[in-house]
């Protein structure tokens, strides 16, 4: 008796079928890992950015502060001179 036998025409059809349903999902998920690839490289770079933009917002704070020190010391010098020259 032979262990294998043929396999039936509908039977055949079906295999076909689920095995490009497979092959579509293949594919589907490889364009899907490519992009998640990319999605992270684009991810790391934006995190560099806003790693940069953080230094520089708190460099420009850092800045405005020493303006307003500046002015608060200026104002408060022309008080005194004024109360002085009256």
């Amino acid at each position: 008796m032979n262990e294998y036998r043929q396999i039936r025409p509908e039977c055949k059809e079906e295999f076909e079928k689920l095995h490009r349903r497979i092959d579509k999902r293949d594919r589907m998920l490889n364009e899907q890992d490519d992009e998640l690839k990319a999605h992270s490289v684009m991810i790391a770079k934006i995190s560099e950015d806003v790693a940069h933009v953080t230094k520089s917002m708190n460099s420009l704070t850092k800045a405005l502060w020493g303006l307003a020190g500046s002015l608060l010391v200026t104002l408060l010098g022309f008080v005194f001179w004024y109360i002085q020259s009256l």
